[in-house]
């Protein structure tokens, strides 16, 4: 992600090279993302050794490479008590259950995932006994 890939006023972000080969553009909604994102940008300007137009950045000042990021995530979740392994692409299982949670709607959380196939979306997506017992009550 560039700093010219994040697209404030239009509240969303470029994703270079997409599944499908594309540059494709993915809506951010949520006020906190943006503010945090904000957050992030004043505070990585105040850094002097920032090299190139990478959104994200190491330690080195350059783009942050995926082992360091690993890296990250393992240790922040050790730190917060999660028992079971913290990799950055459980965030898009993350993000596919509480999507199909809240909308209800596996079509949507497909488009949303941009997933061409169906069964890739209920790969990701994570139902709980509360879930379908939430599920039962209202139908």
């Amino acid at each position: 992600l560039n700093d010219e890939d994040i697209y404030f006023e239009e509240n969303r972000i470029k994703i270079r090279q997409g599944k499908r080969g594309n540059d494709e553009y993915q809506p951010l909604t949520k006020d906190e993302t943006w503010k945090g994102l904000r957050r992030y940008l004043r505070a990585r300007r105040a850094f002097k050794y920032n090299k190139g137009n990478a959104f994200f950045i190491g330690k080195n000042g350059e783009r942050i490479r995926s082992r360091e990021l690993q890296r990250f995530f393992k240790q922040y979740g050790k730190l917060a008590g999660i028992k079971k392994e913290v990799y950055p692409h459980i965030l898009r299982h993350s993000f596919a259950t509480e999507y199909l949670r809240t909308t209800r709607d596996l079509k949507l959380t497909q488009n949303a995932m941009r997933h061409k196939n169906l069964m890739s979306t209920i790969i990701y997506t994570y139902v709980s006994k509360d879930d379908v017992a939430n599920g039962l009550e209202k139908a």
